[in-house]
């Protein structure tokens, strides 16, 4: 299984231009909702992004990273 760390590390893999685990990315797990939270924060912005298990479980076992590029392209948008 994998954790914040994991999935913060890829964010950031994806795109290094994005900034730093826990000071520009956050990464959590929602039950509520059930999906990875992705939140990038620049200035007095901030975008957040939602991403199901399956598919942050596929980019971490480097099978298909798809849905989680196209998110952090849009990140990076800020």
């Amino acid at each position: 299984m994998f954790n914040k760390n994991d999935v913060c590390q890829k964010v950031t893999e994806l795109n290094p231009d994005l900034g730093a685990c826990d000071i520009d990315i956050d990464t959590f797990y929602s039950t509520a909702k059930r999906s990875w939270i992705i939140v990038s924060k620049k200035g007095d912005h901030d975008i957040v992004h939602y991403l199901d298990k399956q598919d942050i479980k596929k980019c971490l076992d480097d099978v298909q990273c798809f849905s989680l590029g196209l998110d952090v392209a849009e990140l990076t948008k800020l």
